[in-house]
């Protein structure tokens, strides 16, 4: 439930960010986005899951950062704790790095086209991979979970 809830909070919150960050954004800030995106791929070949999951989080932070509202990335880390284990649970077989980069690469192309319409639906589509995941995870380990 918890995973669940915090997923439709984080969504709620980062969709919102990256709407408004499409509109604000300024070209430093999509540098830094770019190297975040250089360094996860390094992560991802490395398969350093620590690495590319820090530096996940860091994606999303520079993008609430961006916009100067990191009270927003601060509410969603308050939240996420236990969508972050789903998330190391998941990370190899259920959300590969390479299908998490190729989401996170649509979120920047629509942010260096200030499309706000795309960058929230890019953003959308990322964040709700996490439904996607939850499933067989909590299939082969339904001790871990309550029914939802």
């Amino acid at each position: 439930r918890r995973v669940a809830d915090g997923r439709f909070i984080r969504e709620a919150v980062e969709v919102s960010v990256v709407r408004r960050a499409a509109l604000e954004i300024e070209p430093v800030a999509l540098m830094a986005l770019e190297h975040n995106l250089q360094l996860q791929k390094m992560a991802a070949d490395r398969h350093d899951s620590q690495a590319f999951l820090s530096l996940d989080d860091e994606f999303h932070r520079l993008i609430a950062e961006s916009i100067n509202c990191l009270l927003a990335w601060e509410t969603v880390e308050n939240i996420k704790a236990a969508m972050d284990r789903v998330r190391f649970l998941t990370l190899s077989e259920v959300s590969p790095p390479d299908s998490l980069i190729e989401q996170h690469e649509e979120i920047l192309s629509a942010l260096k086209n200030h499309d706000a319409d795309a960058a929230e639906a890019a953003m959308r589509r990322h964040l709700q991979e996490m439904i996607f995941s939850i499933t067989p995870i909590a299939e082969r380990n339904s001790e871990w979970f309550e029914s939802l």
